[in-house]
């Protein structure tokens, strides 16, 4: 086969699974509130840091802080929804990567559209660290995300959590104590470490760390150090 005709084939077969991508993936049709000229998605965006500086407008960080506060606490709900939204690569995210850039232009709108996905997700979690104890409301939509989402929804949804603070702790401590939640449930013994002169955290943590599983016991033995190798 020559050099042409196999370029035509990668090219013939790229636009093929753009296509269909495109079909399957567009910006979602939902409630998006507008404030000072600006959709709410892209106040959050300004959270989301691998975004292209073109791409994005830069608020200063107190209209940033007025903006999220303001939209945010009226449209907890719509937080939380985006939150626990699958960002896992599809085949379109996938397909961009051989993509020419002339393809890459044909559809822009599509490309546009799986950032908007990635974007909202990301940027509603760290939204609660603006709001905290505000976000307390939805508590148990964010626990449930813990609990059935999938990796990256469950990433979001605890980080959440953790950032409303104390009224947060009893999911943060259910969470801690379910073993089917994997890292999740490692991660959450590991933010407990802001909270140990609880008595009952002091307790759950002094049991956990005995416990049989390693990673389960060293993350409750740094926590009752004092220590969060977890960050945010």
């Amino acid at each position: 086969m020559s050099v042409k005709r196999r370029g035509k084939i990668v090219i013939a077969a790229a636009t093929l699974i753009a296509i269909v991508a495109a079909i399957a993936v567009s910006r979602p049709n939902e409630r998006d509130p507008v404030y000072k000229g600006h959709h709410f998605s892209e106040w959050l965006g300004c959270f989301v840091h691998y975004i292209d500086i073109e791409k994005r407008f830069n608020p200063p960080t107190a209209e940033l802080r007025d903006a999220v506060v303001t939209v945010g606490t009226t449209n907890l709900q719509l937080l939380t929804t985006w939150i626990a939204r699958d960002t896992s690569p599809t085949v379109f995210d996938k397909a961009r990567q051989i993509m020419p850039n002339w393809l890459r232009r044909l559809f822009k709108r599509q490309l546009e559209a799986e950032d908007y996905r990635y974007e909202t997700a990301e940027g509603a979690a760290d939204a609660f660290k603006l709001l905290g104890v505000a976000g307390t409301p939805v508590i148990p939509q964010l626990a449930q995300t813990v609990r059935i989402g999938n990796e990256q929804a469950r990433a979001r949804a605890l980080r959440a959590l953790v950032f409303i603070g104390k009224p947060a702790l009893p999911s943060l401590l259910e969470i801690a104590a379910t073993p089917k939640l994997g890292d999740t449930r490692v991660e959450a013994i590991g933010f407990l470490s802001q909270y140990i002169n609880d008595t009952t955290v002091r307790i759950f943590l002094a049991n956990a760390a005995t416990n049989t599983n390693g990673a389960v016991a060293s993350a409750a033995q740094d926590a009752l150090r004092g220590e969060n190798n977890f960050g945010y």
